[in-house]
C-alpha cells in the first residue's frame, strides 16, 4: 500500500522570523525576562538533520524536495500543472528587530524544477525579482497572480522563458507594507473558477483575456482552504476555523444582511461577515476567544452568539446535522463543551 508523501522545503532559519512584527515602538521599554526562564537551544540544522527531527503519523513519509541555496526565505509554495514548484521568497522581511531596510526590493518569485525525475528540485528560474515583501503567488493563464504590496498583479510570461514579460495591475492599493501581519494573502483557485483571497473583500477571474472582480465577505486573516464542495475555510486570531456556508458574494447582496451592514456602518459598529465559526473558549474570559486559550471546541447557541460575538461576526449555531454535513469531526461533543 502506498503511503502519503509530504513535500518538505527546508529552510534553516524560517522559524526565527515567523512571529516577527514591525519592531518595537520608538522609546518603548521592554520588561526583563523572568529570571527562571530557560530558553532551550535551537541550533541551525542541516536539511538532513531537520528531516530526521520530524515526528510523523503512522503511514506518512516525509521527503526533502528543496533546500538552501536553491531556495531562500520562502513564505509560500505552490505546484503548477507541470509539477514545478513556485516559491515566494520574502528576503527583505525583518533584517533586524527594528525592520531596518525592510522596504528594499529584495523579494522574488522563483520556479523550481526536477529535471531528472528523482523527486528533488535541481533547477531554479527567477520568474520575478526586485519585489518588496511579496506575499503570495498562484500560477495561471500563462503567468501568475502575485501579491507584491502595494499591488495585486498578473505577471505573464509571453515567450515561455520562465521570466515574466508583461505586468498588469489588478489592485493598486493593497496592504502588506505598514503591517505585514494583517494584510491580503491566500490566492486560492476555487471550485467556482474564481481566485479567492483571505483578508480581502474581492475575488477574481479571467474571462476572454480580461480580469473581472466581484465583492466578497472578505473573511479570514491568514490562510485559505476549501472542501470538496468548494466551501471556503479560513480563520482569525480569535477563531481557529470559519467557513462560508454559502458563497459570501450571495450573502452580501441579501437585502436583510446588506441593511444590517449599512446600519452598523452608520453607527460605527463592526460589520458582520456571513459565515459560521468553530470557536475556542478563552481560559480567563469565557466571552472572548483566542488561539492562546483553552483549545476546546464548543457550540454557540444563537443567544450566546449574539451576546459573545454579535458585534463582530454573524455566528451560527452548529447542530449535529449541520456538523455532519460540513464534514466537521465529532470533536464538538459534550465532553469538550465545558473544556473536559
Amino acid at each position: 500500500m502506498s503511503r502519503p508523501v509530504i513535500a518538505f522545503v527546508a529552510l534553516a532559519l524560517c522559524a526565527s522570523s515567523a512571529g516577527a512584527q514591525n519592531g518595537d515602538r520608538q522609546g518603548e521599554n521592554q520588561p526583563a525576562l523572568p529570571p527562571d526562564l530557560v530558553v532551550p537551544e535551537a541550533p541551525v540544522l542541516t536539511p538532513e538533520e531537520a528531516l530526521a527531527s520530524f515526528q510523523l503519523h503512522a503511514g506518512f513519509e516525509l521527503q526533502l524536495v528543496a533546500a538552501e541555496p536553491l531556495v531562500v526565505d520562502p513564505v509560500q509554495i505552490v505546484f503548477d500543472e507541470r509539477g514545478r514548484l513556485w516559491v515566494v521568497e520574502m528576503r527583505g522581511y525583518m533584517p533586524d528587530p527594528k525592520g531596518t531596510g525592510e522596504r528594499e526590493p529584495r523579494g522574488c518569485i522563483a520556479i523550481l524544477s526536477d529535471t531528472d525525475g528523482d523527486g528533488r528540485m535541481d533547477q531554479r528560474e527567477v520568474f520575478a525579482d526586485g519585489l518588496v515583501l511579496p506575499r503570495a503567488v498562484h500560477p495561471c493563464e500563462g503567468g501568475a497572480l502575485v501579491i507584491a504590496p502595494p499591488e495585486l498583479l498578473f505577471l505573464r510570461d509571453d515567450d515561455g522563458d520562465g521570466a515574466f514579460d508583461t505586468r498588469e495591475i489588478l489592485e493598486a492599493r493593497v496592504d502588506g507594507l505598514e503591517n505585514p501581519e494583517h494584510a491580503i494573502n491566500g490566492l486560492l483557485y476555487g471550485r467556482d473558477n474564481w481566485y479567492h483571497l483571505a483578508n480581502w473583500s474581492a475575488k477574481y477571474r479571467r474571462v476572454e483575456g480580461k480580469w473581472l472582480a466581484r465583492r466578497t465577505g472578505g473573511g479570514g486573516q491568514w490562510g485559505l482552504s476549501q472542501d470538496d464542495a468548494g466551501r471556503l475555510f479560513f480563520n482569525t486570531n480569535s477563531d481557529p476555523l470559519r467557513a462560508d456556508v454559502v458563497p459570501s458574494t450571495y450573502a452580501r447582496r441579501n437585502p436583510g444582511l446588506a441593511g444590517s451592514q449599512r446600519r452598523r456602518a452608520r453607527e460605527g459598529r463592526a460589520v458582520p461577515s456571513p459565515d459560521i465559526c468553530i470557536k475556542t473558549r478563552h481560559t480567563h474570559h469565557p466571552q472572548r476567544t483566542s488561539g492562546s486559550g483553552n483549545a476546546s471546541f464548543y457550540r454557540l447557541s444563537p443567544a450566546e452568539a449574539a451576546d459573545a460575538d454579535g458585534a463582530r461576526h454573524a455566528v451560527l449555531h452548529l447542530d449535529d446535522q449541520f456538523v455532519a454535513a460540513m464534514g466537521i469531526r465529532r470533536a464538538l461533543d459534550q465532553r469538550r463543551l465545558h473544556g473536559g
